[in-house]
C-alpha cells in the first residue's frame, strides 16, 4: 500500500522537474510520434502499452510512459528544449520499471541526435538516455 502512495508523488516530482534541455535539431525534425524503443537501457517492448513521445508543431507534448500518459509543453529556443506544464495520469501497472526508465529518461534527457527515423537522446555527461523511432 505504501509503495503505491510514493509511486504517483515521485512521478508528479520527476516530471515538475523537467528544466530547459539542449537539443540539435529544429522543430520540424522534432515533430510528430516517436516510439521510445529504449529509455535509460530498459527495453520498453514488454510495457503495458506502447511507449511513445509525440511533439506537436504548436508547442505541445504528450505521449505514454508504458502505463501513464504524459503530457505538457515544449519550446526550442537557441538549441534549448524547454518542457513546461508537464503532468501525468497516476496509476499502477505491470512493468513499472519501464515507467521509471521513461521518466527518468525525459527528465534526464538534455540532447537529441536525429539521423533518418531513428534519434538517440543524451543527458549532460553525454550517456544516452532514450533512443527513439519515428512512426
Amino acid at each position: 500500500m505504501k509503495k503505491n502512495m510514493i509511486f504517483p508523488a515521485v512521478m508528479t516530482l520527476l516530471l515538475a522537474s523537467c528544466g530547459t534541455q539542449n537539443i540539435a535539431v529544429n522543430t520540424d525534425a522534432l515533430t510528430g510520434q516517436w516510439t521510445i524503443e529504449k529509455a535509460m537501457g530498459v527495453n520498453t517492448k514488454e510495457g503495458m502499452n506502447e511507449a511513445f513521445i509525440m511533439f506537436d508543431n504548436e508547442g505541445k507534448v504528450n505521449g505514454n510512459a508504458s502505463v501513464n500518459s504524459f503530457f505538457g509543453g515544449y519550446t526550442i529556443d537557441n538549441g534549448s528544449l524547454t518542457f513546461d506544464n508537464m503532468g501525468m495520469t497516476r496509476m499502477m501497472g505491470p512493468h513499472m520499471e519501464i515507467e521509471d526508465a521513461v521518466t527518468r529518461s525525459l527528465n534526464e534527457t538534455r540532447t537529441i541526435r536525429i539521423k533518418g527515423k531513428k534519434a538517440i537522446c543524451r543527458d549532460k555527461d553525454g550517456k544516452e538516455t532514450m533512443i527513439l523511432k519515428k512512426k
